[in-house]
């Protein structure tokens, strides 16, 4: 049978969320740059440990305006990708906002943390890494550089995340905290 996986992009407006999906689903990269308006969802049909899985990705905007929307989406994750731009250290210093607020909702889910535009150069780029690996070993989560415009590391690394996530026993029932935050919220 089929395995369903579903998979959040969260992180500030601009990181390259959407292209990250896009590289990664139709294996494409769009310069428009427009940002996405509350949330937006693509799929892929794929074989990951020789099981047939479906990802389900589900891409949210990183303005404020959003977030609450955006929340809604969180329950029942498998995997959450928090995405910050390589180039700019101030979306490397929000890591911990986005992981804090990913894990009120879901605290047991697994979060990875995706640098991208790994092809530009940067003075911010060293801080930016250095900020990521810190906050990588303090909650105990990947941390990848990647390429939307390239494609670099972009395959690879979702694919582990995926094949981590399938060996990883699923909630299904919502803890106290996720409900008494739904009430907060909703």
């Amino acid at each position: 049978h089929k395995k369903n996986m579903k998979i959040i992009l969260l992180g500030e407006s601009g990181v390259g969320k959407t292209n990250i999906l896009q590289r990664f689903v139709l294996n494409s990269f769009s310069e428009d740059g427009q940002s996405t308006l509350g949330v937006a969802h693509m799929s892929k049909n794929t074989k990951i440990k020789g099981q047939d899985v479906s990802l389900k990705f589900w891409d949210t905007a990183g303005q404020e305006r959003f977030r609450s929307v955006s929340r809604s989406f969180y329950v029942k994750t498998d995997v959450a990708l928090i995405v910050f731009d390589l180039t700019k250290a101030e979306t490397a210093l929000q890591l911990e906002y986005w992981i804090k607020e990913y894990h009120q909702f879901c605290p047991n889910s697994q979060i990875t943390l995706f640098g991208n535009k790994q092809d530009l150069n940067s003075p911010e780029k060293e801080e930016s890494i250095e900020i990521a690996t810190q906050v990588a070993e303090k909650y105990k989560c990947n941390f990848y550089q990647v390429s939307a415009l390239t494609g670099w590391q972009i395959e690879e690394s979702i694919t582990k995340e995926v094949e981590i996530a399938i060996d990883k026993p699923k909630e299904d029932a919502p803890s106290a905290l996720t409900q008494q935050n739904k009430k907060g919220c909703c």
